[in-house]
């Protein structure tokens, strides 16, 4: 439930900054507490720990969800100019837990 969840957070996501010119993206994430950087790895990391879950192996329809997870916040990396690698490489977040 968690992994539906969370894809359709990102999807929400990806469609708002999408309609934004890619000048006002930035804005977009000052609703979020951990702002542009914090949010898109947030979504980053979870998504790696989904697709790494032994679960997600031997379980089909959750392995489609987590790899649609991670288009969807490949998407989100790409329309603000981040890669995957680049948030991997932040700091971890205040208390965060995954």
């Amino acid at each position: 439930m968690s992994a539906s969840d969370k894809l359709h957070n990102a999807r929400t996501i990806l469609a708002d900054i999408s309609a934004l010119p890619a000048g006002e993206r930035d804005g977009y994430f000052g609703r979020f507490r951990e702002g542009r950087d914090g949010t898109l790895q947030y979504y980053r990391l979870l998504s790696d720990q989904y697709l790494a879950a032994p679960a997600t192996h031997t379980r089909p329809r959750l392995h489609d969800l987590a790899r649609e997870l991670e288009r969807t916040v490949t998407a989100l990396e790409h329309a603000t100019g981040l890669t995957g690698d680049q948030l991997r490489q932040l700091p971890l977040l205040r208390g965060a837990t995954l």
